[in-house]
Order: C-alpha cells, then sequence, then structure tokens
C-alpha cells in the first residue's frame, strides 16, 4: 500500500471490482489470467443465513487489528478490504463466499501486504470468536482436545506438571490440580462444570506456556479472570474477580504515608485496609452499576461505603436493659441495674455493644425520662453528680475508641408524649415502682437540666466534642409557669455555642428509629444541566430521587441478607435480647437534599421575588416523588436535609470540574463562597428577616421529616426564640 490515502473510483462496481487491485504493484498475490472477475455479492454465514457482502465490515474489522496504535488507518483498512473482495472473487469465480472463506482471505491479505502483526492479532480474535460460538452450541470437546494436546507433555516441548506447586492464600503449598479450579468457578460464578473445565483448561494452557512451576492463587484467580473474558463470560468475570488493595497503596498505608495512616499505629492500618475492601465490595457487589455511576458522577452521594455492613443511625431508648438487664446473644451479663451508677454502666456497655453497628450517630431517646425512677428525691447535688458522670463518661468513651464510631447524642424529653404519660414507670431492680412517667416528669427536667448545664459549663472552657445533647420540645411545653426558667441551662448551652440540638414535636412517631442508609442528592447539578428552566429542573430531581430509591433497594437487599442470621449474623445485636428483633420492614431510608441555596442562584430565569416560591415548589416535588417511590419500592423513604460538610464539598468539585464557568460565574457572585462549596442541606443563607416575616427556610421544613435551622443566640434570647419557632413556624429542630 502506498502512504497516499486510497482514492475510490467514481465508475459503477462492477468496474471497481474488476479493475482496483489488478494494477496495484503491492498486491502479488497469485491470480488467475482471464477474464474480469464477477462481483462477490453474498456472505454464507455458520448458521447458514445468507447476507450481502459489506466491504466496510471488512474494512472496520482490519481498523480493529491495528489496535490503540493505530497501524491500520481507515484509508489502508479500505484498500486491504478491497484486496480481499477482488481475492474472494477471482478464487470463487463469483459465487458466495463462507465467513471462513472471508476470514482466510483478510489472513492472507495481511500477511502479504506485510501487515503480520496484525494479521496475528485477527487470527487470536478469529479463533477466540470461533470457541464463544463453539461455547454458545455447547460443543466443548473439539476445545478441550485442543488445549490438553497444546499441553501434552509427549508434544514437543511438552510441560512437567508434576513440578508445579501452587502456594494459596493460607500459605499451604499444593500440587497442581485444574479441577479444583472449576470447582471455584463453579462454586464462585455459578458455571455449569462443562464451562468452568473449558476456562481451566485454558488457564492451565496460560500456565503451561509461560514455563510457572510455582503459581499462587492470586494469579490463577487474574488468569482465570482473564479466560472469562476470552471467551465471552463477563458477567461471570464480575462475580469471580477479587477484592483488593493495590501493592503500591497497601506500602504507602502501612508505612504511615496516607492521610489515613499518618501518626496511625499497625491497628490503624488494619482498620483502613478493611475499610478499603468494604468501598470496593460495595461498589462492586451492594450496588448495581447505574447506582455506582449516579455516585462517581456526582447526581447522589452514597454515605458511607466503606462501612456497608452498618446501618446508618439509631434512636434508641433505655428499657430493653432497665427491664431484663444487660444481654449479649442470649446470655446474661449483668441483671435490671438497682442503683443510678449501676444504670449508667450498663447504659454505657450498651452503647458501645452497639457502636460498631452504626456509621453516624447513636441517640438515646428520653434518657431522663428512663432515669427518674431512679433518680426520684435525690438532691439538686446528687443529680448534678449523675449528671457529670454521664457527659464525662461518654466523652471519655469518645475519646478513648480506637477508630471514629457514631457520635454519641442523649436526647431529652421534656415531657411524655401521649404513649408514654400513663405508662407505669419502671424502678430499681426492673420492677414497676407504682408510678407513671407523668408522674416522674418534674424529677426528669431536673435531670436533663443538669446535664445541660455540665455542657455549657465545658463549653465556656474546653467543648467537648461528644455526648450531643439533644432536647424534644412540645408547643405546649411553653406554657407552664416555670417553664423558661427552668430551661435557663439549656439557653445558656446554645448562647455559649455548645453542642446542642433543639427538636420540635410535630406528630412523628416517638419510637425507636433504625436508619439503614442515607443518599444524599445534588440539586445545584440539576440547575446546571437543565435546558428549560424550573420543569427541566424538577424532571432531572425527579431521576435523581429515582436513583437514590434504586439504592437504598438494593442495600434493603444486602441489609436482609444480614439480618436472616439473626443472633448469629453481624447485626445479631439488633435481633432481639429484650427487645423484638430488627425486621428490614422496619428500616427507614433517608434521601437528603444538598444544596437548595445554589441551586436556586445557578437555576437560570426567575426575579428575587420568585425565589420563596421556586424553593418551595422544588421541595414540594421532591416531597411527592419520595413519596411514589417509596410506594412503588414498598419501602420507608424519608426526605431529610442534608448536614452538608464534606459531601456538599465533593458535590461541588465535581461540578465545578464539569461545569467550571458555571461555577465560576457563582464564586463571583458570592464573595463569601471562597472555594467550590455548598450550602447545606435547605440553608437559604439570607440573613436576618424583619420581625413578624416568615423565614421561608422554616416554611421548607414542612416537606421534609429531618431539618435543622442554625440560629445565633444572643444572651438570653434562646428560650424565646425556641418557644416562637415552636408556636409560629414549622421549624423542626434548632441548632447554635
Amino acid at each position: 500500500m502506498t502512504d497516499r490515502p486510497h482514492e475510490e473510483d467514481p465508475r459503477p462496481e462492477d468496474s471497481l471490482f474488476g479493475e482496483e487491485g489488478m494494477c496495484d504493484r503491492q498486491l502479488s498475490l497469485p491470480f488467475a489470467e482471464g477474464e474480469p472477475p464477477k462481483p462477490l455479492c453474498t456472505v454464507v454465514k455458520a448458521d447458514g443465513t445468507v447476507e450481502p457482502f459489506d466491504r466496510a465490515r471488512v474494512a472496520a474489522a482490519l481498523v480493529r487489528c491495528g489496535g490503540a496504535g493505530g497501524t491500520i488507518d481507515r484509508p489502508t483498512a479500505e484498500g486491504l478490504a478491497n484486496a480481499v473482495s477482488l481475492f474472494l472473487q477471482k478464487t470463487l469465480a463469483g459465487g458466495s463466499a463462507t465467513v471462513e472463506q472471508v476470514d482466510d482471505a483478510a489472513e492472507r491479505v495481511l500477511i502479504h501486504m506485510g501487515h503480520v502483526t496484525e494479521a496475528l492479532v485477527f487470527t487470536r480474535d478469529r479463533e477466540r470468536r470461533a470457541r464463544m460460538r463453539r461455547l454458545r452450541e455447547g460443543d466443548l470437546r473439539a476445545v478441550l482436545r485442543e488445549i490438553r494436546e497444546a499441553r501434552s507433555p509427549e508434544a514437543p516441548g511438552g510441560f512437567d506438571w508434576a513440578a508445579v506447586r501452587v502456594r494459596d492464600s493460607q500459605g499451604r503449598v499444593r500440587p497442581w490440580d485444574r479441577g479444583r479450579i472449576a470447582d471455584a468457578l463453579v462454586r464462585e460464578t455459578g458455571l455449569d462444570r462443562a464451562a468452568a473445565d473449558l476456562v481451566a483448561a485454558a488457564v492451565e494452557g496460560h500456565i503451561a506456556r509461560a514455563g510457572i512451576t510455582a503459581p499462587t492463587t492470586s494469579l490463577l484467580r487474574e488468569l482465570a479472570g482473564a479466560a472469562l473474558v476470552e471467551q465471552g463470560l463477563g458477567e461471570a468475570r464480575e462475580r469471580q474477580q477479587r477484592l483488593g488493595v493495590p501493592l503500591y497503596d497497601t506500602a504507602r498505608m502501612l508505612r504511615g504515608q496516607t492521610p489515613e495512616t499518618m501518626r496511625g499505629s499497625p491497628d490503624t492500618t488494619a482498620r483502613v485496609l478493611a475499610k478499603a475492601l468494604k468501598r470496593e465490595y460495595a461498589l462492586t457487589e451492594v450496588f448495581s452499576q447505574d447506582t455506582v455511576a449516579a455516585h462517581l458522577f456526582g447526581d447522589i452521594h452514597l454515605h458511607h461505603l466503606e462501612e456497608v455492613d452498618r446501618l446508618h443511625a439509631a434512636r434508641l431508648d433505655l428499657s430493653a436493659f432497665l427491664r431484663g438487664g444487660l444481654r449479649v446473644r442470649g446470655a446474661v451479663l449483668a441483671g435490671p441495674p438497682e442503683t443510678p451508677d449501676a444504670l449508667l454502666s450498663q447504659w454505657l456497655r450498651r452503647h458501645a455493644l452497639l457502636e460498631p453497628l452504626f456509621s453516624e450517630s447513636l441517640c438515646w431517646e428520653g434518657f431522663n425520662l428512663s432515669a427518674a425512677p431512679y433518680l426520684a428525691g435525690r438532691s439538686d447535688a446528687e443529680l448534678e453528680q449523675f449528671a457529670r458522670m454521664v457527659v464525662y463518661e461518654f466523652a471519655h468513651h469518645a475519646l478513648t475508641r480506637p477508630d471514629a464510631g457514631p457520635a454519641a447524642r442523649l436526647c431529652a424529653h421534656w415531657t411524655p408524649g401521649p404513649g408514654a404519660a400513663l405508662r407505669e414507670a419502671v424502678g430499681p431492680g426492673g420492677n414497676p415502682d407504682g408510678e407513671t412517667y407523668d408522674q416522674h416528669t418534674l424529677t426528669a427536667q431536673r435531670a436533663a437540666c443538669a446535664v445541660f448545664a455540665v455542657l455549657a459549663e465545658a463549653a465556656a472552657g474546653v467543648p467537648l466534642a461528644e455526648p450531643v445533647a439533644g432536647i424534644l420540645l412540645r408547643v405546649g411545653d411553653f406554657d407552664g409557669p416555670s417553664t423558661r426558667e427552668m430551661l435557663a441551662p439549656l439557653g445558656a448551652l446554645m448562647e455559649a455555642g455548645g453542642m446542642a440540638e433543639v427538636r420540635f414535636d410535630r406528630g412523628a412517631d416517638e419510637g425507636a428509629r433504625v436508619v439503614a442508609q442515607r443518599v444524599s442528592v445534588n440539586l445545584p447539578r440539576a440547575a446546571l444541566v437543565t435546558e428549560d428552566g424550573l420543569a427541566g429542573l424538577l424532571r432531572h430531581l425527579d431521576r435523581a430521587l429515582a436513583a437514590a430509591a434504586q439504592a437504598h433497594e438494593e442495600k434493603r437487599r444486602f441489609v436482609e441478607e444480614l439480618l436472616v442470621a439473626g443472633e448469629r449474623g453481624p447485626l445479631g445485636l439488633l435481633a432481639g435480647d429484650g427487645t423484638p428483633p430488627l425486621r428490614a420492614e422496619d428500616l427507614v431510608f433517608e434521601i437528603a437534599l444538598e444544596g437548595l441555596r445554589e441551586c436556586l442562584d445557578l437555576l437560570p430565569g426567575g426575579g428575587a421575588g420568585d425565589r420563596d416560591r421556586r424553593a418551595a415548589e422544588i421541595l414540594a416535588r421532591a416531597d411527592h416523588t419520595c413519596r411514589d417511590q417509596a410506594r412503588r419500592r414498598n419501602m420507608r423513604l424519608s426526605l431529610v436535609e442534608g448536614a452538608g460538610g464534606d459531601v456538599s464539598q465533593r458535590f461541588a468539585a465535581l461540578d465545578a470540574a464539569a461545569h467550571p464557568a458555571a461555577l465560576a460565574a457563582l464564586q463571583q457572585r458570592r464573595p463569601d463562597m471562597e472555594a467550590p462549596e455548598y450550602s447545606p442541606g435547605v440553608s437559604l443563607g439570607g440573613g436576618s428577616r424583619p420581625a413578624g416575616m416568615p423565614d421561608p427556610e422554616t416554611a421548607l421544613h414542612a416537606f421534609l421529616e429531618d431539618a435543622c435551622l442554625r440560629v445565633e443566640t444572643p444572651p438570653g434570647a434562646a428560650v424565646p426564640l425556641l418557644a416562637a419557632l415552636a408556636r409560629d413556624t414549622h421549624c423542626l429542630a434548632v441548632r447554635p
């Protein structure tokens, strides 16, 4: 072939086939002289069907033989395809060609034209297609026979299999046994025995050709994966692949050269390596390719992938061990507590046992009501001592645990809810004390205030990261004559900027709540990709919420497999022990919204007066879609506000890479945005509003099941602000 691109002759096709190539001096194939050949019109496929001969398909196959380096470009391939066509016309005298004859002609033309390497690639691809065809037809004997002949010791260059020793992952050395490879393939991938034998024989051929006498099981697994791909068994390859961390990354982790292991211990590196494996397993096995793609591209965010076998968060109470003592997998570790000290001891042990099952937080609801029967009649000094022990024992536990665990949250209930008010209280020894929890309300309030006072004292000096204090308030709680005075320690804690969260009762279920997973949705992404304003944004939002719901459905299937083992499984501590066993249908799956403020900033069209209306419309659509997905998938989906932080930073970084101009323009309009980062959740960042004007952010809480308003509380203003938010808004929670 010349370096000059081939130019098509404008003459009719008959003349083209009759003339082209015969004058090409590089084409030295042995053609007989005589009349111009008749054109090749049809090809007979392996299954007997007849289809028109297509030179373009031959040219495309030849281009692929050139590989990524492009050794055969398109013009060259077209010239070679013309030569293949001419060769078949001369040899077949105008008859139909079979697929095998076309392949033979292509190989011969490539070799004669000097493309030897490409001819070898074409031959290997031809053999691969033949093996796949035989495999689909169930004819494995011929393929197995060829491989056995290739590795036969009697053949020239035979391989001594008696000298081969295989080292497994446990350090054991075994003699070569191809059957073990086939057994593993059947067990791990679900292949039938004949197909597994074929793949195992291919692995054996690789070992023989390479002359390897001491293979490891890791090498055999990689060779088996390559053989599965060669045989067209990609799905089986995905089930067979091995999870692991590259040797280079492992070496850096063990030497403390990564951010996760810097200044760590060998125990730290063990945990980091384990989390890397779990993350890889989650992205490979737990979630589908569509879900993983949505996560990697930034439409959604899958939380805590490195802890995929944990649940996200829980709200629990102390009733389990107050009645029956501390039990673990059926074994009784301690009887029901008799004193406040015993109650605290069992509480901490129960918390430590449940911590490894959760990733985000572990909240103890109504702890003050549960402890009230044990504290009845105690002086203020004794209550303060108990509160100090609670706070600092949890703080000490958080500082001394080996790894970052779920945040400990202590949520007091200022008054018992309708379900608990008339229930008989459990007292020392697990016995009913003859009074209802409603009758213990004052003691419970004093205990809660004592905890808030201790935390406020710490916040004024060295703030404690844990425990995070919280309180559930009802609208009627502010009507009491002394309520505002008693809540003064809570106000002091908020004014000091301590870790505190005030939730308002809006009629939600007060019972235990276990969240299996949280998936965040990138709202600004919907604004960036929309082409027709708000309507397009809402359509993209529907798709993102559907992707989040699909991720939850996949996680639910995985958790069901963990729960089915009961007490013997990894979530066995939730399988009973004095409480009803956790069921998959009890789990809550949260969909968190992130970056509403930036979503509105990036959304084209609309004026400043439309901002609040658009925000409400987006939240209403999200609420409707979330309910619809929950109904379709028969699962408990909860629409909540995102917490920002690393998730919003990740969303912003991905969007800045994909849409740099839009994000740069947003940063210019927003002096407070020094780097790409989205506002947390549904925060609008609008600053303070005139008195009496409703805050649009609290109005959005009406569409959510969990959200928190961040406020600044001047001295003496915290409690009046809480009363106004509870009475006049839809606010779900507030924190300093």
